[in-house]
């Protein structure tokens, strides 16, 4: 039963884009049309030292943590209200928002602050697909009618600018069922869910111009797909494997993150608790492994995990030739 929750709420994000979100009519009597009260739209703060802001991998919520006692402080855990995030351990950029009633935002989470980015139109969803760096990263607007259903029309592909706080439409993607993307080199992947076969299609677009999608693969089994050192990795319902060399292949868990010759992976142990998991891609040797994950951050070269009983540096032990290269990070604790 706790692992079948645990799926369920994995698929959350995936439900959303192949379903579209349902939204309610309107506002009454100071409460939304689900009865909840309208002051759900607040993420948590920090009030010490000892307090950080992490992201909940697993929930999808951002979350208040006790670095001394190593538990959750604070949580929204209004119904339908959700972060999202970009499938990239060093961003710290996310999507806040509800599934009726929308007030969608991008945010940037801090290590003791959240800064509101851009805030989307009240008929609009944003979630993130991929992510380069802070002057480009791709989005997913989705847009509904008053009724809560989806324009899947007007569903399009946008590049987001933190320094110029600029949403742009790529234009060539509009009207396109995108459920994942992935950013390699130059290129944008996209894969998009084709409803009359229940199977996904994977596209390639370049970033620099206005060039219309070009079709790779069909008949994909899974929408998911990962950017690693320069090459496309896809999946199915079990597998992880490189585009180029389908013999390379991992199993695939609940949650899959690359970075450098890591394979960081969340997934259920034995008994029962999330267990986060850390492969090295080139020797596929399990390098670490650690259970009660909440949170995991890279921050100078060492990936760091914060459980419900300790911060652990998962780098140390770790063979040499599991290159980690140093990324800045202002979250540090």
């Amino acid at each position: 039963m706790k692992k079948r929750k645990y799926l369920l709420a994995a698929y959350i994000f995936l439900i959303f884009l192949l379903t579209g979100c349902s939204r309610a009519d309107s506002l009454t009597g100071g409460k939304t049309a689900t009865g909840e009260d309208k002051d759900y739209d607040w993420l948590p703060q920090t009030a010490g030292e000892n307090e950080i802001l992490l992201y909940d991998k697993y929930d999808q919520r951002i979350i208040t943590y006790d670095i001394d006692q190593h538990k959750v402080i604070q949580k929204n855990d209004t119904l339908n209200y959700l972060q999202f995030e970009f499938n990239d351990l060093t961003s710290d950029i996310y999507t806040t928002g509800h599934s009726i009633e929308n007030d969608y935002k991008i945010i940037k989470l801090g290590k003791d602050k959240i800064d509101i980015l851009y805030e989307a139109d009240q008929m609009e969803a944003l979630f993130p697909l991929a992510y380069r760096d802070p002057e480009y990263m791709i989005f997913l607007k989705c847009t509904y009618q008053d009724n809560g259903a989806e324009l899947y029309g007007d569903r399009v592909v946008c590049r987001f600018n933190e320094k110029t706080k600029t949403l742009t439409e790529i234009a060539e993607t509009k009207g396109m069922r995108v459920t994942n993307g992935a950013i390699v080199g130059d290129m944008l992947y996209l894969t998009e869910y084709d409803a009359g076969t229940d199977r996904y299609v994977l596209y390639m677009l370049s970033m620099s111009g206005n060039e219309k999608p070009i079709l790779l693969l069909d008949n994909l089994a899974a929408g998911e797909i990962y950017s690693n050192n320069d090459a496309l990795w896809i999946s199915d319902a079990s597998k992880i494997y490189c585009y180029e060399d389908d013999a390379v292949c991992f199993p695939k868990k609940i949650l899959n993150y690359f970075y450098s010759n890591a394979l960081v992976q969340i997934d259920i142990s034995a008994n029962g608790s999330l267990e986060l998991i850390v492969t090295n891609v080139e020797t596929k040797k399990l390098e670490a492994d650690t259970e009660g994950v909440i949170d995991v951050r890279i921050f100078d070269g060492k990936i760091k995990a914060y459980t419900d009983k300790a911060i652990v540096d998962l780098s140390r032990g770790m063979t040499s030739d599991l290159t980690l290269p140093v990324e800045k990070s202002g979250r540090e604790k």
